[in-house]
């Protein structure tokens, strides 16, 4: 039987925190990247760690919609559902949070294509390991078979 709330968990915060790190990492190597913290943090008019909480909440939240309403409905490998998955909240990251980054920031994007298609790589990241993790248990990567509805 498997457990979705701690597979949820597991998967959120694992996924959350590659998405993150693939984030910082830009940042430090001179490539904007979206600091979610601070930029959850201004948002909300808290502190940063309230922000980087509310990130990983959020991250999450997604895990939970992923395993409880999509990952079931795709015919491939759970990685690579949690990557279908993934362009969902990247779609919502472009459409709402970009643009909210910028205005918050006050900077423009000095490299626009580059930020658009690293933020998308963070994501595909995201999905991969939230959906390696998020599965049924006892089922491999490589399972395409479809998961019974619980």
């Amino acid at each position: 039987m498997e457990n979705k709330i701690s597979s949820s968990i597991i998967g959120g915060v694992a996924g959350t925190a590659v998405i993150t790190a693939m984030m910082l990492l830009a940042n430090a190597l001179g490539m904007q990247g979206i600091d979610f913290g601070k930029m959850l943090a201004e948002f909300t008019h808290t502190t940063p760690i309230i922000g980087w909480i509310m990130h990983f909440l959020m991250g999450t939240l997604l895990s939970f919609v992923y395993v409880y309403f999509f990952r079931d409905e795709f015919q491939a490998p759970y990685p690579i559902r949690g990557v279908i998955y993934s362009i969902i909240p990247y779609v919502v990251t472009m459409i709402l949070l970009f643009p909210m980054s910028v205005m918050s920031t006050g900077n423009s994007i000095d490299s626009p294509g580059v930020f658009i298609v690293a933020t998308m790589l963070a994501y595909f990241a995201f999905g991969y390991v939230m959906g390696s993790i998020a599965k049924p248990r006892g089922v491999t990567a490589q399972t395409t078979q479809h998961a019974p509805h619980n």
